[in-house]
């Protein structure tokens, strides 16, 4: 179901598609990466993740750990 929801690009902002790419094509482990770190590996910010996360329906990073 989140793979489906990162697919699906078309509710996503500039940044969210930049943060996608960062996870899906470089297959990157995002596990240990804290909301700021990975703003900034995917070159955008803390709160462009944030709102990534929510528009996923997770709400939280932690969220996404456990899938």
């Amino acid at each position: 179901m989140i793979i489906e929801k990162l697919m699906d690009t078309h509710n996503l902002t500039e940044s969210e598609k930049q943060i996608k790419k960062f996870i899906l094509d470089q297959n990157n482990d995002i596990s240990a990466m804290t909301s700021i770190e990975l703003g900034k590996r995917s070159y955008t910010s803390q709160a462009s993740v944030m709102r990534f996360y929510k528009n996923l329906g997770l709400g939280h990073i932690v969220n996404l750990y456990l899938l």
